[in-house]
């Protein structure tokens, strides 16, 4: 299994350096990241979470709620490194890491040049409207690219299971929604076993995924905080009342914006045109990319936050619906290697500023975002002082899932 560097992969590598940049020039105006910024100090400083500054979402006193341990401590790692410059280099590596990925590996799957340009190309147009805000799930999605890619892979392999358990085992310790990547390799599971046509391969389907399961539910075991128990405290807080009622939670008809409605019907209108196109050409029903896609489309409709999932998979559905291509797009040797120089230079241009930030950060403070912990604390401890102990404040409060985590840090 070799790589050579094409066209496409080049246009796909070009995007991801000038996605990389722009992303590390946004500001970090969403308060999860400081929230998690928070709990992975917590993590570096005392090797577990204070129990008693948790908000029980879902399950009173359940300590496992918060408890993306992983991607915490990388957090904070980066903010201990360079600040706020940290945090924005982060994620700017993530989301760089992430298309690369998908390059890669579906070059290596012998996905063609335009069909690699259109997906990449797609992909971005997708997450244009969640990709700059920095939260876990960022890389939670990072983790979602290779773990479906290894799961669509073409073939029947025994081991397969190691790879994808590890990736959600990895991902079960950095964000929540490691189960989307169970309801992933489950889909792709039965739409590769309909597709198949031998009782081997079908058994070898059924041992990949049995692997798989094994393997992140030892992960789990090993390393979480409340081992295979975070199933249910996910499950827990997916259902809690509170929770459902935030506007991201809410079903995508119940968006005040038009733009995400109309984004999931052109994603969907592709997605269908794409598979019949596949299954035209290739004279078969492309099952591995129909089950996880009928699965995932509706998946919206009860919570938009899941939107996130479909626009991630719809371009690798479409692409893993067609045959490999037996020829393989080269460029000439000394293209490559004038090509190769080009890369350099455009790497250096791209990412001396967002290095050069990085390098000076650690002196931005937080004067980022004004709708930090800090800022919030402030505010609201001013209002509150003067009541009295004895006095009951009036009003309108807002109230969200962590405004207690936000208000323990601040006054701790």
């Amino acid at each position: 299994m070799t790589i050579r560097l094409s066209f496409g992969l080049l246009f796909s590598l070009i995007m991801a350096m000038t996605t990389a940049c722009l992303i590390s020039r946004i500001s970090l105006n969403q308060t999860d990241v400081w929230l998690h910024l928070a709990f992975g100090e917590q993590w570096l400083d005392a090797g577990r979470l204070n129990i008693a500054e948790l908000t029980p979402i879902g399950v009173p006193n359940a300590p496992g709620l918060n408890s993306y341990w992983l991607s915490q401590v990388v957090i904070a790692l980066a903010w201990r490194m360079g600040g706020v410059a940290g945090i924005q280099a982060l994620h700017a590596v993530v989301v760089l890491s992430r298309l690369i990925l998908l390059g890669v590996l579906m070059r290596l799957m012998g996905c063609s040049d335009r069909r690699l340009i259109l997906m990449v190309v797609v992909t971005l147009g997708l997450a244009i409207g969640h990709l700059p805000i920095f939260r876990p799930q960022i890389i939670a999605e990072l983790l979602a690219t290779p773990l479906l890619l290894i799961a669509l892979w073409p073939g029947s392999f025994w081991w397969r299971g190691v790879p994808l358990g590890l990736i959600l085992g990895i991902w079960s310790l950095s964000h929540g929604s490691f189960l989307i990547g169970i309801v992933m390799v489950a889909t792709v599971a039965i739409g590769r076993i309909l597709a198949s046509t031998s009782l081997r391969s079908r058994l070898v389907i059924l041992a990949e995924t049995a692997g798989a399961t094994l393997v992140t539910a030892t992960v789990l075991a090993l390393f979480h905080p409340t081992g295979i128990g975070a199933v249910a405290d996910v499950l827990a807080m997916g259902a809690n009342r509170a929770v459902r009622m935030q506007d991201e939670w809410r079903p995508l008809w119940s968006n005040q914006s038009l733009f995400p409605i109309i984004l999931w019907f052109v994603s969907l209108f592709w997605w269908c045109w794409g598979l019949r196109v596949a299954s035209i050409a290739e004279k078969r029903l492309p099952w591995q990319s129909l089950i996880p896609g009928l699965a995932f489309m509706m998946l919206p409709l009860m919570h938009q936050r899941l939107l996130v999932w479909w626009f991630l998979m719809v371009p690798i559905l479409v692409a893993a619906a067609f045959k490999p291509e037996i020829k393989a797009e080269t460029m000439p040797r000394p293209l490559r290697g004038w090509l190769m120089v080009f890369m350099a230079l455009v790497a250096a241009v791209l990412l001396s500023g967002p290095i050069e930030s990085w390098r000076r950060g650690s002196s931005d403070g937080f004067r980022v975002a004004a709708a930090t912990p800090w800022a919030m604390g402030i505010a609201l401890q001013d209002r509150i002082e003067p009541l009295g102990p004895n006095q009951l404040a009036r009003g309108r409060v807002f109230v969200s899932e962590s405004l207690g985590d936000h208000l323990v840090w601040r006054w701790a």
